[in-house]
């Protein structure tokens, strides 16, 4: 059996998908943090790393989360992020 792997939009490494934070965007438009990976919609993949985090917010143009779901991602949606990666 073969494992879904996934690209960061942070550090470009594939990555097993369940190792991953998705950012999902849903058919209603609404845009979700899908930790699991259970929610269907067109997602956004990031390592659980404050690296790949800083990196994928400033990721302008053809490379970054943004451009993946084809629209921007709330501020909401960054600071849910970083409460999941930065642990205290």
């Amino acid at each position: 059996m073969t494992v879904a792997e996934r690209t960061c939009c942070g550090c470009f490494h594939k990555k097993p998908k369940a190792d991953l934070i998705g950012v999902t965007l849903l058919k209603d438009g609404q845009i979700v943090v899908n930790k699991d990976g259970k929610i269907a919609g067109r997602t956004a993949y990031l390592c659980d790393s404050v690296k790949c985090l800083v990196r994928a917010r400033d990721r302008k143009g053809k490379s970054g989360p943004e451009y993946a779901l084809k629209t921007k991602i709330p501020d909401q949606i960054w600071r849910e992020l970083e409460k999941i990666i930065i642990k205290p």
